[in-house]
């Protein structure tokens, strides 16, 4: 009988959990069940043997298209004599399928034996010849031969006719491959003159028909003849370097066409220490908890000084998740967490990582490492907490821009901050060493990278190829596969001459891949092999002599150059510690300059920070430079996405803005619709049916031109993509799409896409297409017909934004127009849309509502009733009841939840999209979806309350969900940083989902900043209208412009929150709401005073 069993993987293996050591194979099994969102199986039985005894138990794994179906076969192999019996049918089948295939046991043993070079790493045979000859394979040459490179390729040579016995063999083993699920491409080549190959083709056919293959040549995972003669040196190059396997077709078995194996490298030998023990270091001080750090949850809290997050773990503590830092520029960047040196990447973080990025938030593996090592004991340890911490108490402090590792142990003081200098493309690790004692002391220190140089290791690891260069003493990795990257030269190098290096993981880390306690630490040096490498890393060690008192620094730099001459010259120039901490401080000015923009001081310390210190962070180095966090690290930009990010760099950057909308503009097709992503940095994109994309070009087109007052933007020429539309069967296309011939302004672009995306239904509201803004609907409208009332509201706003540009354009008629088409969006949402007690969210291709109170699952979405009131819905009774509604149904401060939608969808026949698979309350199913929790404030703050529009603000913010240990455990994320979403349904209820990449961080920021403080630009001027939290009595905000800064007072003396405002600068009265910047490089001081609203004055 089962003695407990366990689904969730954290149960099981807890947080930085060894496999080898997993506390679920000792401890008590909880039984959970249902959903866990980290599913694994573990089943344990208990067995007790008598002296001599025996005893037998099997486990069972079963798949099955259902629940039922599952059990029933869980139930036929329920004992032993079942068991034996299935074992027994199954070699009898596998007998009986090689027979027909034509195969012996010897036959069947040799095919077996090739599976583990399809699998598992293996350097092609030929692949340095052919990249001494002919450079890098691309997995573009391989298409012409009818190959797509996706699967692994064995090459068989064959030199005529008379020479290629060994094909009926191949292509049985083939056969067996595939029917047990091991795809690959069989490569006949044959080398002779083409008007000799029929003989070959013909004995290839008999083979087939004979292994009964009735597809004959051809297609993905198929076997292909091919004749050498009719391919260029380049593609035949690119074929035998890519081939995992090259055999010879004139052998008489599957072993005897094997190239031989490489003899097995001897390593160098185990590292022992030599001589007399050495005295204990002298003992230092243990890091202490500093005193004063803001908001402490007992596992971290805020710097006094900066705003910084500092996490403090004593004796081995482990955060509840992976605690993050996004180090970017606008080309090249890394993920940290508190734990390790995390991944990196270079121009696109989903398809060029220069080492393996992993979302699992539980194990945290690290790509790469800085390993220290006493050459007097052979201890070997990390100054992070992974691979290799131990229980040493370490401190952490992330930065904008930096992070920044602290531990006292084996009598030194280590600091290790990490960062990515603003304009180049290295990832710097500078390493600070204090001896305090009163001896020498002599150490190593080795930084590992495990090269990956694309987006998955199956595909992009076996094509990298390494080597080292000299004269800048860098490790040097390239990788032609993808040819937008296949130029380019990605390199490890250091401050100090190269100890030992090896570009071999498995030599480095072991046949078990072991970070603790890597085997390339454990010998007296590293194996020295930099090239011919199946298994590829980057390994380089340094060597540190330190005298008593003394400090030594080294700075590691890991990146990437154009070609190899850049990288070498980038390699020389940053392997430079005093360089590197120029570069530092550098960096952190820069960062500095670009939150300080905005600053704002109230009442609550933890609404200060956020704003002040980490949500403009978070947008930039996030969603804008890394477009990647964590849990996702996907590399393109969206149409949608990074458009409403740029609205809160208004302030900051609005130079980054405007180039960012003509950016977009670009990705416009000639019909008027955009991509809906798109990867750098050739433009790759996807063309899809969503429906609200290309609205947003108008809208934050508008934005930036009320904000700004730069109308020259609209009269700037763009290109358009020039494509077939998709067919009315075609759900999306991804290619690279090319500039047509046409070209138009900004405003044009605009116009069109206004054209193209408001359309109308059967209730004149707009057709939703593949989804909306909430792209898990994507079939509430796949037919055609089903219809946004959301949309309807974000399309009148944009008619509206659309409408003053035209006059500011002089264009008389589209302004009148489109003034015309918001009202009769605004007037179609209000009328279908209302439900009774709220909006509906949209009405789907069989005319039935979803968002209705009609509806067992999703009565309500949150953001219909949010845009009705940031469009102006025109009856404002109904606007008022709906945002009251989705705030009664929605919101629940017990929980600290701002759900998107209630009740979750869960058993509905109805089939909405792909959202219904989140399971209940997880993401957009009912989930806190923090974006539309923003929206939500905005509306409260828009229709003037700031108690509201706080409330939203509050509950929302991750520093209050952290406030405690327990809260900090229950969230489980960073506290620094908005999420993208929290668990509204149990088990779990409160949990973060993923962070960093979300939209949200922009928009709560805008919900801060300009909806509750009320400040937000106006043709280059600053506008105050303030909606406060009646507690607060005022606050104060200082802007920083071009030419000067202003230092705006709000005062509210009889908390009213809001108000008709007068404005003073500098003791002055004036009149309005609007307060331009000094042109002189002054500040000036501002009092907003919030009075009543007197009667008949709106």
């Amino acid at each position: 009988m089962p003695a407990g069993f366990e689904t969730d993987r954290r149960a099981f293996l807890s947080r930085h959990g060894n496999s080898e050591h997993p506390p679920g194979a000792t401890g008590v099994l909880a039984g959970r069940a249902g959903w866990t969102l980290d599913p694994v199986m573990a089943l344990r039985a208990r067995i007790r043997l008598a002296p001599g005894a025996r005893a037998q138990l099997a486990f069972v794994t079963t798949a099955a298209g259902s629940r039922e179906t599952a059990l029933e076969t869980a139930e036929r192999y329920a004992t032993v004599p079942a068991l034996d019996w299935a074992m027994e049918d199954a070699l009898r089948s596998a007998a009986i399928e090689a027979r027909r295939l034509g195969m012996d046991t010897r036959a069947l043993a040799e095919a077996q034996a090739l599976c583990r070079d399809l699998v598992f790493p293996r350097l092609p045979a030929h692949l340095s010849v052919a990249v001494s000859q002919m450079g890098l394979p691309a997995q573009a040459q391989l298409w012409s031969m009818g190959l797509s490179g996706d699967l692994p390729i064995v090459l068989v040579r064959v030199a005529d006719d008379l020479h290629a016995q060994l094909l009926p063999s191949v292509v049985r083993a083939h056969q067996w491959w595939l029917r047990r699920g091991l795809r690959a491409d069989i490569v006949i080549l044959r080398e002779g003159a083409s008007g000799y190959q029929e003989p070959t083709r013909e004995l290839l056919f008999s083979t087939l028909r004979e292994a009964r293959v009735p597809e004959g040549l051809g297609g993905s995972g198929g076997v292909h003849l091919l004749a050498a003669d009719q391919f260029g040196a380049g593609e035949r190059l690119a074929l035998t370097a890519s081939a995992r396997l090259s055999l010879d077709g004139a052998a008489t078995s599957l072993t005897n066409a094997v190239t031989a194996p490489r003899p097995v490298r001897i390593g160098p030998p185990h590292f022992q220490p030599v001589g007399p023990s050495p005295p204990e270091p002298t003992p230092v001080a243990e890091l202490s908890r500093p005193p004063d750090i803001l908001l402490d949850n007992s596992y971290g809290g805020f710097s006094p000084a900066n705003g910084d997050y500092v996490i403090h773990l004593e004796g081995g503590r482990k955060t509840p998740a992976p605690w993050c830092n996004v180090l970017a520029n606008e080309r090249f960047g890394t993920i940290v967490s508190e734990s390790g040196l995390g991944f990196t990447w270079c121009i696109n973080s989903g398809e060029h990582r220069l080492t393996p990025w992993s979302n699992d938030p539980l194990v945290d593996p690290q790509a790469e490492a800085l390993y220290l090592r006493d050459e007097e004991t052979a201890r070997i340890w990390t100054p992070t907490p992974l691979p290799s911490g131990g229980d040493t108490t370490c401190q952490i402090r992330h930065s904008p821009g930096a992070t920044t590792w602290q531990r006292n142990g084996e009598g030194l003081e280590q600091r290790l901050t990490v960062f990515v200098p603003p304009d180049a493309s290295v990832k710097l690790a500078l390493l600070s060493l204090f001896n305090p004692g009163q001896s020498g002391r002599r150490f190593t220190a080795t930084y590992y990278a495990e090269w990956l140089l694309g987006a998955l290791g199956s595909t992009a690891r076996p094509h990298v190829v390494t080597g080292y260069d000299a004269e800048s003493r860098a490790l040097i990795a390239r990788n032609g596969w993808n040819p937008e990257f296949g130029d380019r030269t990605a390199f490890l190098a250091a401050s100090r001459p190269p100890h030992s290096l090896t570009c071999d993981r498995t030599a480095f880390l072991g046949w078990q891949g072991d970070r603790v306690h890597p085997a390339g630490l454990l010998a007296w040096s590293l194996d020295g092999v930099l090239d011919g490498i199946a298994d590829p890393c980057a390994a380089f060690q340094v060597h540190i002599d330190l005298a008593p008192g003394a400090t030594e620094e080294v700075v590691f730099v890991l990146g990437e150059g154009n070609d190899a001459t850049d990288a070498a010259r980038l390699a020389a120039h940053w392997g430079d510690v005093g360089r590197a901490r120029t570069a530092l401080a550098a960096n952190q000015a820069l960062w500095t300059k670009r939150l300080g923009v905005v600053t704002v001081s109230t009442p609550d310390p933890a609404f200060d920070l956020l704003v002040n210190r980490w949500l403009v962070n978070q947008t930039l180095a996030s969603r804008v430079f890394a477009r990647a966090g964590f849990h996702q690290a996907g590399g393109a930009f969206g149409f949608r996405d990074q458009l409403q990010d740029m609205m809160a760099l208004l302030f900051a950057e609005p130079q980054r803005v405007r180039a960012h909308i003509l950016e977009c503009a670009a990705r416009q097709f000639e019909q008027g619709d955009v991509l809906h992503w798109w990867h750098p940095p050739a433009g790759r994109g996807v063309r899809t049916h969503c429906s609200d994309d290309l609205l947003w070009l108008v809208y934050a087109t508008g934005r930036y031109v009320e904000a700004t007052g730069d109308s020259a933007i609209l009269a700037e020429e763009v290109a358009f993509l020039s494509a077939a539309p998709l067919g009315d069967e075609e759900e999306d296309r991804y290619a690279l799409f090319e500039p047509g011939s046409e070209r138009a302004t900004l405003f044009e672009h605009c116009r069109r896409a206004l054209a193209r995306g408001v359309t109308a239904g059967a209730h004149g509201l707009p057709l939703m297409g593949t989804g909306d803004w909430n792209d898990g609907m994507d079939r509430v409208g796949r037919e055609g017909r089903g219809e946004s009332v959301w949309l309807a509201w974000f399309a009148a706003v944009c008619a509206d934004a659309f409408a003053e540009l035209a006059r500011v354009v002089g264009r008389e008629d589209l302004d009148e127009l489109w003034k015309a088409r918001a009202g009769d969006l605004r007037m179609a949402a209000d009328t279908a849309g209302w439900d009774g007690g709220w909006y509906a969210r949209a009405f789907a291709d069989d005319g039935l509502p979803w968002g209705s109170k009609d509806n067992d699952e999703c009565q309500i979405d949150s953001i219909s009733q949010s845009w009705a009131a940031l469009a102006g819905g025109p009856s404002p009774t109904r606007t008022a009841a709906a945002v009251a509604a989705a705030t009664a149904r929605l919101v629940d401060p017990e929980t600290r939840l701002v759900r998107l939608l209630t009740p979750p969808f869960d058993r509905t026949p109805r089939d909405p999209g792909y959202i219904r698979a989140y399971p209940p309350g997880v993401r957009e199913n009912g989930g806190q979806y923090t974006h539309a929790a923003a929206w939500l404030g905005l509306a409260h703050a828009r229709l003037g309350d700031g108690d509201r529009a706080y409330q939203i603000f509050d509950l929302i913010n991750p520093i209050r969900r952290t406030a405690s240990r327990a809260g900090a455990e229950l969230y489980g994320a960073e506290p620094y940083v908005l999420p993208g979403d929290v668990r509204g349904s149990e088990p779990g209820i409160g949990e973060a989902g993923w962070t960093w990449y979300t939209g949200a961080a922009g928009w709560t920021w805008q919900l801060a900043v300009e909806g509750i403080l009320g400040v937000s630009l106006r043709q280059g001027a600053v506008h105050i209208a303030p909606r406060l939290p009646r507690a607060w009595g005022g606050a104060d905000v200082r802007v920083k412009g071009p030419t000067g800064s202003l230092m705006i007072g709000i005062a509210d003396p009889d908390h009213l929150g809001t108000g008709r405002v007068e404005l003073t600068v500098n003791g002055a009265r004036i009149k309005g709401d609007c307060v331009a910047f000094p042109t002189d490089e002054t500040e000036h001081r501002v009092v907003a005073r919030l009075c009543p609203i007197e009667a008949g004055i709106a």
